[in-house]
């Protein structure tokens, strides 16, 4: 007993129950520290094969182990980490602030994984999910690792610890980083194109929007929760409901993509034209499950579609009855474009050809001539042309000028001729009647 002894008998109060006890009892001990020591050979096996780095700290925040793991968050081996403040352990760019080193630094106080073991130290109650930003000086470069910190208490010998789980979450955090200014880049580019985007669940029937999707109907952003029950009582035009209702039931049931055009009721009243394409997500049952789309506000350019539109519906109306061709040639002089052709021609036959394919020689030189000179020089050019077509000779009064692109290059010609053959007609016949007239008065 004096020596240490635990399982002994005293042979005055030896018995046979007594010893079968005895040798039981000493028998489930030693399974019991067997498995004991087995499940600290399992407790370190996971410790040092475990993906994240492991620390084991002790009461006086020093790194008493680390796994393999965890010494490659700054490069060094498990000798050069261990028996050492935090700070020294992870190279702290902060240690050369105090002679005493780590703990000791003005810094110290705001350190994310001192206060995190002290903590835990303090409090024996668990905390997860601290996300660091250190400095670090590995070597002579400074290097600027985010790390994931959860630290659980534990008593070890009787003594307080803590086991730290780090994980080195850099590059999660740099592709959050990215995303967050991808998200800006693509906030910004719908403000400036009026461009907005939306999601909608055809499960859920909710809709998602973007900021500018909000602006756009005249709300703030994210001002509230729409539905798609909301949008289409209170936001889409009533004379286009309908329709919409149909084309996108239509998408949901039959297609992969959808677009149309509709109007819209903004908060403050205003009516505009939106123009709105989607993506049709569907599952392994081949039922629509969500649209992703874009919708951008196309109302001033569908005004000035309308006042081409009425435009051209002008020119048509003034050119129809009049003797007044309007044409573009390229600049190998093919006729690109040409309204109201002299009689005898269509448009359609007009369009792709020359003027050698369409009237003699001799008149096709005149016309070619004229507007090869309006091609080098840039310069308008006027004059009565007479040509024949189909055996008719007819007088035109031509003006011909350079067409431009949008860099002001000459690309062709557009012209304008008017068909004077009556006039030339009555001139003559009045030229005539001054003969007759000054012969009968000789």
């Amino acid at each position: 007993i004096k020596v240490g002894a635990s399982d002994y008998l005293i042979k005055t109060e030896y018995s046979h129950e007594l010893l079968v006890r005895t040798i039981r009892y000493s028998l489930e001990r030693k399974r019991t520290e067997q498995e004991l020591k087995q499940q600290e050979k399992n407790l370190q096996a996971i410790f040092d094969v475990a993906p994240v780095g492991m620390l084991l700290v002790d009461e006086n925040t020093v790194v008493a182990k680390i796994n393999d793991a965890g010494t490659k968050v700054v490069g060094k081996s498990s000798s050069e980490m261990t028996n050492l403040q935090p700070g020294e352990s992870f190279c702290c760019i902060h240690l050369a602030d105090d002679p005493r080193g780590c703990g000791h630094s003005p810094h110290c106080s705001s350190c994310p994984i001192r206060s995190t073991f002290e903590q835990v130290l303090s409090s024996a109650q668990a905390v997860h999910g601290v996300e660091c930003q250190l400095t670090l000086l590995v070597g002579q470069r400074k290097v600027r690792p985010w790390l994931e910190l959860s630290a659980e208490p534990l008593t070890v010998e009787g003594k307080r610890c803590v086991v730290v789980a780090i994980s080195n979450i850099t590059e999660r955090k740099l592709a959050e980083e990215k995303l967050r200014e991808s998200k800006s880049n693509l906030a910004m580019a719908q403000k400036m194109a009026r461009i907005g985007s939306w999601e909608y669940n055809s499960v859920t029937n909710k809709c998602i929007w973007s900021d500018e999707t909000y602006r756009l109907f005249g709300f703030e952003p994210q001002e509230f929760e729409i539905t798609y029950k909301y949008y289409l009582d209170a936001i889409l035009h009533p004379e286009d409901r309908e329709r919409v209702v149909e084309e996108v039931n239509n998408a949901l049931e039959h297609d992969d993509e959808y677009e149309g055009e509709y109007r819209i009721i903004t908060k403050d009243g205003r009516v505009l034209t939106m123009h709105s394409i989607a993506k049709l997500y569907r599952d392994s049952n081949g039922n629509t499950v969500r649209m992703i789309g874009s919708i951008q506000d196309i109302t001033e350019r569908k005004q000035v579609e309308d006042e081409l539109k009425k435009s051209n519906e002008r020119f048509r109306l003034a050119l129809d009855n009049s003797k007044i061709t309007v044409f573009n040639q390229d600049s190998e002089l093919r006729y690109t474009w040409v309204y109201n052709p002299a009689p005898g021609l269509s448009p359609d036959f007009v369009v792709g050809k020359t003027d050698h394919d369409l009237v003699p020689d001799e008149d096709a030189r005149v016309l070619t001539e004229m507007k090869r000179r309006v091609l080098e020089t840039g310069v308008l050019e006027h004059g009565t042309i007479r040509f024949t077509i189909e055996g008719v000779p007819s007088y035109h009064d031509l003006n011909v000028e350079p067409l431009r692109d949008e860099n002001e290059r000459i690309v062709g010609v557009i012209g304008v001729s008017t068909n004077i053959t009556d006039i030339k007609h009555a001139e003559g016949e009045l030229k005539r009647s001054e003969e007759r007239f000054r012969k009968l008065i000789e």
